[in-house]
């Protein structure tokens, strides 16, 4: 008995794509969950760091809101004043028109920035510690998942899901394409130490004193990755991957 998947011809009516076996597209899908799993290893290491790195930022970041705090309630005062100013005929209703509109626009623009600190803030960490996660686990978890579990496995992966001609294409998720560059380098490196030198988070418990260097660079690339704000807000199912993960 064989299950076979086909085109659901909802996009393209006249698709001529043919069907597929399960388990020809499962492989498919299994070689790009190999490609992006990372160890647990380096999973607890870079999590540990990307929290030190957290609360460094948040220092920081609260220096960053008390001056735009400071901006926001200063336009706020100066409308207040130019109110005071056009009851008490000192301006025009031209002039007042005018500055009105430009201090409105100051203070939404330091709103903005106020709202948008508040929200990187709360979900940045949460978002890379589900994609670690993700990383390191799904393909066991596809392995011996349910169809519907490998269903909503495939829909985490990304999106712009194509298969042509047999062949699976996607557009991954803008965190899980970092792995994609990054995993083959921890892996490598785990391959190498294994079994007389298997890793042990232990090693690394000096922080980035590690004897590891290629794990700096990679957490660097890490870090990097925060800063163009790939874990910010990607399109993955972060809901799902976090009950997923007790799957």
């Amino acid at each position: 008995h064989y299950t076979y998947y086909h085109c659901t011809k909802r996009i393209k009516p006249d698709c001529s794509n043919p069907s597929i076996r399960a388990e020809k597209l499962e492989a498919q899908i299994l070689d790009v969950l190999s490609r992006i799993r990372i160890p647990n290893e380096f999973h607890q290491w870079a999590i540990k760091q990307l929290r030190e790195e957290h609360s460094k930022a948040i220092v920081a970041r609260e220096e960053v809101k008390k001056s735009q705090r400071r901006k926001f309630d200063n336009c706020v005062k100066k409308l207040d004043r130019l109110l005071d100013m056009r009851l008490a005929g000192e301006i025009t209703a031209e002039q007042f028109q005018i500055k009105k509109e430009e201090l409105d626009r100051e203070r939404e623009h330091f709103g903005e920035l106020l709202k948008d600190n508040e929200h990187r803030h709360d979900v940045w960490l949460d978002n890379a510690d589900a994609i670690f996660s993700f990383s390191e686990t799904a393909k066991e978890k596809f392995e011996n998942g349910t169809i519907e579990h490998k269903r909503r496995i495939l829909s985490c992966l990304g999106s712009n899901l194509l298969l042509t001609n047999g062949k699976l294409s996607l557009s991954l998720d803008l965190g899980l394409g970092l792995f994609l560059e990054v995993a083959p380098k921890l892996n490598e490196e785990q391959t190498r130490l294994e079994p007389a030198e298997k890793l042990d988070i232990s090693m690394f418990e000096g922080g980035k004193d590690t004897t590891c260097p290629d794990w700096l660079t990679i957490f660097d690339e890490l870090i990097t990755a925060v800063e163009d704000g790939k874990f910010d807000s990607p399109p993955m199912n972060y809901e799902f991957v976090g009950k997923f993960i007790h799957i």
